[in-house]
């Protein structure tokens, strides 16, 4: 199996500065000091090199969906999705003859080599919102698909504090949500930057999390999804210590199990998601990206 990837040059150079999640281009000139230099020309060749050595890897992989809030229009809330192009979504999966799995059916098979058969996708919820279970579902449904939701477990019946406020499912929307077949997994306690918590912080957000939502539901939770895909080192341990056989992250590719690349794709090009369901996306994506960094706006 491929090694773990947590160089941070792999991913992007102003990591460099953060800890393992993308530094503010702004944050440094606040302080005082120089913003991270910018890549050299062999930097940039060698992130464009190990990029592309990720292909192999992406192509044992299957796409991973993200969807947040299910809206009328675009623009109601960070990261959602117009109802009918969500809709348009699951018509195009149905046409291309896709199935639905669970992460955690990916991940076991980047754990033993296996390859994922083709036209194999992942269906993910993160937040656990009224929509997705009033919405979402009933359209997972019509078109014969199956998707995880990842719950901040802490705020269940409650409202989005990291985000524009808005209602999230109690614990009886939840037991619906897996009456359904639907399947369920942790977005941690409260929804923090996991990167920026001590080793204590740490345990309470991914362990606790995950003793909740079994105690409450009777089910077992076997993946995770990172608030705001960041992670490090600590994090992607705590995860697999908590008994975690799955973990969401963000595009990147990590090389493991418990930190499963991810697509978001709460937007309106069709052409994008298209590109998003090819197996290689992750890593052109990262080669894209090694070639043509993003400049640091003026402050």
């Amino acid at each position: 199996m491929s090694r773990f990837v947590f160089d941070d040059i792999l991913v992007d150079p102003r990591r460099q500065a953060s800890g393992g999640r993308t530094a503010s281009p702004h944050g440094a000139r606040r302080n005082g000091s120089s913003p991270p230099a910018p890549p050299g020309p062999r930097d940039r060749l060698e992130l464009f090199r190990r990029s592309l050595g990720e292909w192999r890897l992406a192509h044992q992989q299957a796409p991973i969906l993200t969807y947040h809030r299910l809206t009328d229009r675009t623009g109601t809330h960070p990261c959602s999705i117009r109802v009918a192009r969500f809709r348009g979504h699951l018509a195009l999966l149905r046409r291309l003859g896709y199935r639905a799995v669970s992460p955690v059916v990916l991940a076991d098979a980047l754990r033993r080599g296996a390859p994922v058969p083709a036209r194999t996708v992942a269906i993910t919820f993160d937040d656990g919102y009224v929509d997705t279970l009033a919405v979402a579902l009933p359209l997972l449904q019509e078109f014969g698909f199956t998707a995880t939701c990842y719950v901040v477990v802490g705020a269940v019946g409650q409202s989005s504090h990291w985000a524009d406020p808005a209602p999230l499912m109690d614990w009886e929307g939840i037991r619906a949500w897996l009456g359904a077949g639907m399947d369920i997994g942790s977005h941690s306690m409260s929804h923090p930057d996991l990167t920026t918590l001590t080793d204590f912080g740490l345990r309470a957000e991914v362990t606790r999390s995950r003793v909740w939502l079994e105690d409450r539901l009777g089910v077992a939770v076997r993946s995770f999804a990172y608030p705001f895909n960041r992670l490090n080192r600590r994090a992607l341990d705590a995860v697999a210590e908590a008994g975690y056989t799955a973990g969401c992250a963000g595009a990147e590719l990590h090389g493991s199990p418990h930190a499963l690349s991810r697509m978001d794709v709460a937007h309106e090009s069709w052409l994008w998601f298209s590109l998003q369901l090819w197996r290689a996306y992750p890593a052109l994506r990262g080669a894209y990206r090694a070639a043509f960094p993003r400049s640091a706006p003026a402050a």
